[in-house]
């Protein structure tokens, strides 16, 4: 993409400052730099004027990039490298993305009540999860309690799901 000079000294900056450059944004800059400036100067705030350090904002830039609700794979890699440069293990990267999946876990729990509220409703309440708990069950079961401190209902569910071959 062609940009004009001014752009062209604008990418640059950006570049030096944030050490880096993603490739859309070249179209941004191209057919709206006011908003592409704006926001970057948003965007960047944090990082001029915040307490966090660099390591740190590194390792919360990847548990964005990679959370089920964003899952910005070029961005990840991005931070990931920048992490790594600023002393990050790749352990505690590993951890970070580890934590930022949790969130995912939140989905789960709600499609699983929604399922079964839905087939009730429906008629089509699938057997295994009308099934009694088995032996096998109840060493996950401490282990869950054990580890989260509670038992929520919906675990039930996903446990009779996979222990019952629900797919």
């Amino acid at each position: 993409m062609n940009l004009t000079e001014d752009q062209q000294r604008f990418k640059e900056e950006c570049i030096r400052e944030r050490g880096y450059w993603v490739s859309f944004n070249d179209g941004l800059l191209a057919y709206n730099p006011d908003f592409l400036k704006t926001y970057l100067r948003y965007a960047g705030t944090p990082a001029r004027t915040g307490p966090l350090s660099p390591r740190l904002r590194e390792l919360i830039y990847v548990a964005v990039d990679a959370s089920t609700t964003h899952m910005f794979a070029q961005g990840l890699a991005i931070h990931v490298r920048k992490a790594l440069q600023f002393g990050c293990t790749p352990i505690e990267l590993i951890e970070v993305m580890q934590l930022a999946t949790m969130q995912g876990l939140d989905s789960v729990a709600t499609g699983i009540d929604i399922i079964v509220e839905e087939s009730e409703t429906a008629g089509l309440m699938p057997p295994q999860l009308r099934a009694p708990e088995t032996a096998e069950m109840q060493p996950l079961k401490r282990a869950y309690v054990e580890e989260f401190g509670d038992w929520p209902e919906w675990c039930d569910r996903l446990l009779l799901g996979v222990a019952g071959g629900a797919h």
